[in-house]
């Protein structure tokens, strides 16, 4: 199975012989196995030999049995055809010709413990500040910001290989005893040579020191190409043929956006406001689409990334992580521009001051915009594409001569000096809340259903607007709701919501 394709099962002879002076005391390892493999298919020889000279063969041989095993005194000959006599093998029947695996351009490197030349676990630096040894934490500091713009996640595979130097016949899980095989697939706008040139460079390796609390090394820092992984692994016969021709793959739908990052400016002097919204992925997005009304809320995204300064420290006793603080991430906010706004205005807004000092308001702890870049980018799958104009409403019904809708427009704000419980503001959750009050105050006062429900907007940091429609059905006129407001609106909300 880890031979080139092809090869076949009948082609490969094992034979066992005994050893007089074992080199390992274990049971197995009393044994040699000469392997011979017939070139019989369309695999020459060469490829086969070349196959298993390369060091990531002998990590998966090694693997794959509980004894250390290795590779020796690899030759291209010719022997005998072993009895019973085993022939070529026959030409398939005539069938389309299979399709070869996919290749790829890929930059493969080595990461090993720097201790693992004799010094032992005894070099190890066990530092709470940096993230344990394992194939995801190595990745996670390949993905932070190790490589370079455009390296995406599924072009980055790591695979840890036990070294047989330490491992007693697999019998130990410490992560200290595998080799780390990187494997980056060029398949974006970055050259193989600029990935080559920062894994190889000190930075790459010194950051990745201060990311991982065991002292690494990398090595064999190479470009090669390789077959495509799994999923797309073709069969060892060829497969049938397929019906139809699939069609034609459609290129991703680019889009303008406006980009943007949003962190925590400071971690020592952090406030915590009791009037503030928690920071979140969701209290930032929630921030956006109050602040930019002309932008739907679908063509926000945000997406909280950990920052390598902001890791926290590991619990020695228990060796859980602690609980995640939303200042340990970077929020990255994406305006894709879809609507009627402009981009050079999301770029004047997003980059002013007064964006950047109400979300610092907005949020309990104190934030800071940066960043704010205008691109090209590939739309999010699921695919979401530009949204329509909404169809207008149907107009509502107007007396004779009339061309407008009477309406009470008012804001809510919480009043500290007036009521010593309203120790919070406001929160955008709040909106059903102060809805369903204005409802239950229109029941008492006017009666059920004679006026409609009231329009409840968020606004930044910590207000409501309200717009009560007043219909003509209703037979009120819009004074007489706005003093029935004034006179006892302020109280209810005020009992009902604690404020």
């Amino acid at each position: 199975s880890t031979l080139p394709c092809c090869v076949g099962v009948r082609n490969v002879e094992v034979k066992q012989r005994q050893l007089s002076a074992p080199t390992v005391n274990s049971p197995g390892c009393e044994f040699e196995y000469d392997v011979t493999v017939f070139e019989r298919s369309n695999v020459a020889a060469s490829d086969v030999a070349a196959a298993a000279r390369r060091t990531l063969y002998r990590f998966q041989l090694d693997d794959a049995f509980l004894e250390p095993l290795s590779i020796k005194d690899l030759t291209v000959g010719t022997t005998l055809v072993p009895s019973p006599l085993l022939p070529p093998l026959p030409p398939p029947p005539s069938s389309p010709p299979s399709t070869p695996p996919p290749l790829e351009v890929v930059v493969r490197l080595v990461i090993s413990p720097a201790g693992s030349g004799g010094a032992g676990p005894g070099t190890r630096r066990a530092l709470q500040g940096r993230l344990p040894l394992s194939a995801n934490s190595i990745l996670a500091y390949l993905l932070s910001s190790a490589l370079p713009r455009g390296v995406s996640q599924r072009d980055v595979s790591v695979i840890a290989v036990p070294r047989s130097r330490s491992r007693l016949l697999q019998s130990t899980a410490d992560a200290s005893n595998f080799d780390y095989v990187v494997s980056i697939f060029v398949r974006g706008d970055v050259p193989a040579e600029t990935i080559v040139d920062t894994v190889s460079s000190n930075d790459f390796e010194q950051g990745l020191a201060d990311s991982i609390d065991e002292p690494l090394a990398v090595s064999d820092a190479i470009q090669e190409v390789a077959v495509v992984p799994s999923p797309f692994l073709p069969p060892s016969s060829p497969p049938d043929p397929p019906a139809l021709p699939p069609p034609p793959s459609t290129p991703p739908p680019l889009e303008d956006v406006v980009q943007t990052d949003i962190d925590c400016t400071t971690t020592a002097g952090r406030r915590i406001l009791q009037s503030g919204v928690a920071l979140s992925v969701s209290s930032i997005r929630a921030y956006v689409a109050a602040r930019l009304p002309s932008i739907s809320e679908r063509d926000i995204l945000v997406a909280a990334a950990r920052s390598s300064r902001g890791r926290r420290l590991q619990d020695s006793s228990s060796g859980e992580a602690a609980a995640d603080d939303p200042c340990d991430f970077t929020y990255k906010v994406d305006i894709f521009v879809r609507g009627t706004v402009p981009t050079a205005d999301l770029l004047r807004i997003t980059s002013s001051s007064n964006f950047s000092a109400e979300l610092d308001a907005f949020i309990a702890e104190p934030v800071g915009v940066s960043d704010v870049i205008q691109e090209v980018s590939v739309v999010p799958s699921p695919f979401r594409p530009p949204l329509f104009p909404p169809s207008s409403p149907p107009p509502p019904s107007l007396p004779p001569g009339s061309s407008t809708l009477p309406t009470v427009e008012f804001t809510l704000t919480a009043d500290t000096a007036r009521r010593l419980r309203a120790l919070t503001n406001f929160v955008a959750d709040q909106a059903d809340e102060v809805q369903n009050g204005v409802l239950e105050y229109n029941k008492d006062v006017f009666g059920e259903g004679v006026l409609g429900v009231p329009d409840v907007t968020f606004l930044p940091p910590a207000s409501f607007s309200v717009v009560a429609k007043v219909a003509p059905e209703s037979q009120l006129s819009a004074t007489l709701v706005a003093n029935a407001y004034a006179d006892g609106l302020a109280d209810e909300l005020s009992a009902s919501l604690g404020l």
